[in-house]
């Protein structure tokens, strides 16, 4: 696949940076705990006793690693302490800007010749990692790296034309949909195994006057993790296919999928209040117990664990056939690039093995931010202290959603995500049609970038 490449500006004025936060920890999340019962295994880096012995006896080198999540400096402190006790000679410097800042500064330091032996990204997930693969900064890593262990579908957002520049993570954000367990257990009603049983619960709920979802209709992100949740398990072929062999916005399917935004509208499975709801008023609506279900990201488990006064539970989507699908949109922060021009080439992948280990991702995870992730051989292990969280990787498989890809294949100045709320509100407002908003989706594409 060709992909889109914008010009970066390297030529950027450079402002005193603060180091951000580098005595602070991330909060810890209170909620539900998942006790521990099982020995984390061994870190596997790859490499036998003999050449760990060798890699850590050599001349003294310290990494630099980029990173814009200051908050997590302490735990990486921790993660690169326990690295230096398998190579002694080898230690990293964990350097960490502002969101506002870090490309910026990661551009100049590159111009400058000061380049991090080491530097996060957000993989395929934004345009700027094809700019530093393009300008030669970041290094081919599958002939240095052992990656037979991870799926495809994780490895593709580390990777430029089939060539992987960024080690993968097993760590993720997916959708589902939070319930109140008493109001289920009200009416009698459990969670749905079909999308048919999904059904049968809004209208049990509408015929006794609860709203089946809460929805914030003044805030398109809100309605756009709704349709994420919901088209995952409507038609998880036609996202993972997207946009190749005519699985583009053109097609029936995701036409259809607009509709049932439109069609639970009109059946009443969002209520009469959504059209003046906003997001704190959409949350409220639900955890006071006027709606039963939110269908919401991941990382709002802790949030929900947290309420104590309210009986909270999540599943899976269900597909039309029975399946639960898992979305898979890793958290692609917790991979890293090797900078092609740093002088510890070795020290690097090294350090970049042991990132993919159980103990580093565990040690993430347990700032219960993120879903482990299913299907990594050596990773089966990997729990998340949020009981909520743990349900999200409980899927029958794992499904990609073209959100995560539009934006890759926009027109130049086109806004792919900002494109899909405006077109998902205004199907949800009666201000487009289906066919319209499918439209203005399409001519988003640049369809010169697909093969």
């Amino acid at each position: 696949m060709k992909k889109k490449r914008l010009a970066m500006a390297l030529a950027v004025a450079v402002t005193i940076a603060v180091l951000g936060g580098c005595g602070t920890k991330e909060e810890q999340k209170t909620g539900e705990k998942v006790p521990a019962t099982e020995e984390a295994p061994e870190a596997d880096t790859g490499k036998t006793a003999d050449e760990t012995t060798a890699a850590g006896s050599g001349d003294a080198v310290n990494l630099k690693v980029y990173s814009w999540h200051a908050e997590r400096a302490d735990l990486y402190e921790e993660i690169f302490s326990e690295f230096n006790k398998l190579y002694p000679n080898i230690t990293a410097t964990y350097i960490t800007y502002d969101d506002d800042q870090y490309y910026s500064m990661l551009s100049t330091a590159i111009q400058t010749g000061d380049a991090p032996d080491l530097f996060a990204t957000s993989g395929t997930k934004k345009v700027v990692f094809g700019n530093y693969v393009d300008m030669g900064a970041c290094m081919p890593l599958d002939d240095l790296v052992d990656f037979s262990k991870w799926p495809d579908e994780l490895m593709r957002w580390g990777q430029v034309d089939g060539v992987t520049y960024m080690t993968p993570s097993a760590l993720g954000d997916a959708y589902g949909v939070y319930y109140n367990k008493d109001i289920f257990d009200k009416y009698g009603l459990t969670e749905p195994e079909t999308w048919d049983e999904l059904i049968e619960i809004c209208d049990t709920l509408v015929a006794n006057g609860v709203t089946p979802f809460s929805l914030s209709g003044l805030d398109a992100n809100g309605i756009q993790w709704w349709f994420n949740t919901m088209m995952t398990s409507y038609s998880p072929e036609w996202n993972t296919a997207f946009p190749y062999d005519g699985n583009d916005f053109t097609h029936a399917t995701f036409k259809e999928m607009l509709q049932v935004l439109a069609d639970f509208r009109d059946a009443g499975y969002f209520g009469k209040d959504y059209e003046s709801m906003d997001t704190n008023g959409a949350y409220l609506y639900f955890s006071s117990g006027k709606a039963a279900m939110m269908a919401d990201g991941s990382w709002q488990a802790y949030t929900y664990s947290a309420m104590n006064d309210v009986n909270m539970d999540v599943f899976l989507w269900p597909t039309r056939d029975g399946r639960r699908p898992t979305y898979n949109a890793t958290a692609t922060e917790v991979g890293f690039s090797i900078y092609s021009g740093t002088e510890h080439k070795d020290e690097a992948v090294l350090l970049a093995e042991y990132c993919m280990t159980y103990e580093p991702m565990q040690k993430i995870l347990d700032l219960g931010n993120n879903v482990p992730i299913m299907g990594i051989g050596g990773l089966e292990n990997l729990k998340s202290p949020d009981r909520l969280m743990n349900k999200f990787g409980t899927g029958d498989f794992i499904v990609s959603g073209f959100v995560d890809r539009d934006a890759l294949l926009a027109k130049e100045g086109y806004d792919a995500f900002g494109l899909l709320n405006e077109c998902l509100q205004n199907v949800l407002f009666g201000q487009k049609t289906v066919d319209e908003a499918a439209a203005a989706m399409q001519d988003m594409l640049d369809v010169s970038l697909i093969e």
